[in-house]
């Protein structure tokens, strides 16, 4: 899982390619909110690949305050239509079609052969999603 927590103008997500099972905080990157063609990060640590997906639907859903960001399906998750790479623009255009209410927090997106996007504005919505997690079909129609 990746997660990712909106701070004022800054938006905390996981450094890329580090082990998701053992978190701790020197695995968060500190991203700028805003997304103008590219990603302003702080550090060394370059941040996940999907982050410019993240900033730009936080940038969209102000109400959301939390990100995660998984390889799994939430069993009431709604789907999006097609199925975008790991880290592509597109994925955005996706999610908006399914939720476009820009006011709108706390709910659930499956990423057709992707994974996952809970999106809260409170952490006892984030933590109810847990029990509704399960794995990709594989192979994925």
């Amino acid at each position: 899982m990746n997660p990712a927590i909106r701070m004022g103008g800054y938006i905390l997500v996981t450094r890329r390619n580090v082990d998701k099972e053992t978190l701790s905080a020197t695995d968060f990157v500190l991203v700028e909110d805003r997304l103008n063609k590219s990603v302003h990060y702080a550090g060394d640590a370059k941040p996940s690949v999907d982050t410019p997906i993240q900033v730009k639907l936080f940038e969209y859903y102000k109400n959301v305050q939390y990100m995660i960001h998984g390889h799994a399906y939430v069993s009431d998750g709604v789907f999006t239509h097609n199925k975008v790479p790991c880290g592509f623009l597109e994925e955005f255009d996706e999610v908006v079609e399914l939720v476009p209410d820009s006011e709108q927090s706390n709910f659930t997106i499956n990423l057709k052969g992707h994974g996952c996007l809970i999106m809260a504005n409170d952490l006892d919505y984030l933590a109810e999603q847990k029990a509704k997690l399960y794995a990709r079909p594989c192979p994925e129609a």
